[in-house]
């Protein structure tokens, strides 16, 4: 679909809130990779008109990290869905290939998002000096798997989070397994 046009017909309204656009690899104006030469920025920092259109009219996006560095699709847009004010929610897409365990979807995104603003941290990664995007957190990355995920299906009402008189499945987590400790930073321990 292509938003742009989509938008500009006014049989689809301005609220979006009931719309999720999954994966968004491709929603740059112009046709430059997202980390590119220096003039371009990090992300693409030509406008684009498609990530404004689903921020402004409220409509969600699912980014299915691993599964688009894995089959080709292009590069998982977090940081530009966090540039535009969107906290993205993650999803497996294709689990025959990748796993859908909801752990090493917030791992998958915390690492990529990381791993490419901290490369904006040398020199030679960053001829031309462009600003570093503030590091996601791992309670961002909680909340893209839980809070937004519930949003963009459209459930947040019932589900999504820990509130009296919602549906919940909870998932307990031995604090005293070596892979969760130390516990002194529970969205931490969860994430990574």
């Amino acid at each position: 679909m292509n938003i742009v046009n989509a938008a500009a017909d006014s049989r689809n309204g301005t609220d979006w809130s009931d719309i999720t656009f999954v994966h968004a690899t491709r929603w740059q104006d112009s046709a430059v990779a997202q980390i590119g030469p220096a003039m371009t920025g990090y992300p693409n920092k030509s406008t684009s008109k498609a990530w404004e259109i689903v921020r402004d009219r409220g409509a969600h996006v699912s980014i299915a990290v691993l599964i688009e560095m894995q089959m080709r699709h292009g590069m998982p847009p977090l940081q530009a869905a966090l540039d535009h004010g969107i906290l993205p929610s993650l999803s497996a897409d294709v689990d025959t290939n990748m796993t859908p365990d909801p752990f090493s979807l917030m791992r998958g995104a915390f690492t990529l998002q990381r791993a490419l603003a901290n490369d904006l941290a040398f020199k030679e990664s960053n001829p031309g000096n462009l600003p570093i995007p503030q590091l996601v957190t791992s309670r961002q990355c909680l909340e893209m798997a839980t809070i937004a995920g519930a949003a963009g299906s459209g459930l947040l009402d019932r589900i999504g989070t820990l509130t009296p008189g919602k549906e919940a499945d909870i998932v307990m987590l031995d604090p005293n397994t070596i892979t969760i400790a130390p516990m002194n930073n529970v969205p931490g321990a969860i994430v990574t």
